[in-house]
């Protein structure tokens, strides 16, 4: 069975693990920075379809959850370093990459495992953000993340592309999807989680965060 498959994580394992993706911590001096905090909304429920296009493209780069590696993206990019922090469950392991008035992190949580899988993403805009990650190489943007949304989009195209979310309010909008996967997990299947949370300002997306775990 593939590592990523693992039988003692509970629903409430996949909400830590979405904390994982999520928390920021502490960044030590010379190292890339970790991602900025976001939160989940805690009456948000599952829909049993995918979320369309989960996933992170770089340009005509398609990554994909739970099956790219972050050293792959150090390998075809040429640029960046993998950082680590935490141990066992809080693990967590980042890449991170500045554009025009932008940073992208991509990350791995305990979930991804020794080899770093890719399990969740954020794409944050901003005009002043911290010095300590290199910028993205331009043959590899624009980037968006599920549904092909990026920075700058409306609330209208949210919700034409992805339909109505989980949760909403004034400035976000969260997704949440439970999904089997047959083949793993004999007999009822694997249970996959895929969540995509959405900040707004003025009506326009200022920062996406999403990610998907898969466990029995």
């Amino acid at each position: 069975m593939d590592a990523r498959y693992r039988a003692r994580y509970t629903p409430l394992g996949w909400a830590l693990g979405i904390a994982l993706i999520c928390v920021a911590l502490a960044s030590p001096a010379g190292v890339s920075p970790p991602p900025p905090r976001q939160t989940t909304p805690p009456d948000a429920s599952p829909v049993s379809t995918t979320l369309p296009g989960h996933g992170v493209r770089l340009g005509a780069w398609s990554l994909r959850f739970e099956a790219t590696r972050l050293a792959e993206v150090v390998a075809a990019l040429g640029v960046g370093a993998i950082q680590h922090q935490g141990e066992a469950g809080e693990a967590l392991a980042w890449l991170c990459y500045d554009l025009p008035e932008a940073r992208l992190w991509l990350l791995s949580s305990e979930m991804g495992g020794a080899e770093a899988v890719l399990t969740g993403a954020v794409l944050q805009a901003g005009d002043a953000l911290a010095d300590g990650c290199p910028p993205l190489p331009g043959r590899l943007q624009p980037v968006a993340l599920t549904g092909g949304l990026t920075l700058g989009d409306s609330d209208d195209a949210i919700e034409r592309g992805l339909g109505t979310p989980a949760w909403r309010d004034a400035i976000g909008r969260h997704y949440l999807s439970m999904t089997k996967e047959p083949g793993f997990c004999a007999p009822e299947g694997a249970d996959r989680l895929q969540w995509l949370t959405l900040r707004l300002q003025r009506g326009r997306i200022r920062v996406i965060s999403a990610g998907q775990v898969t466990s029995c």
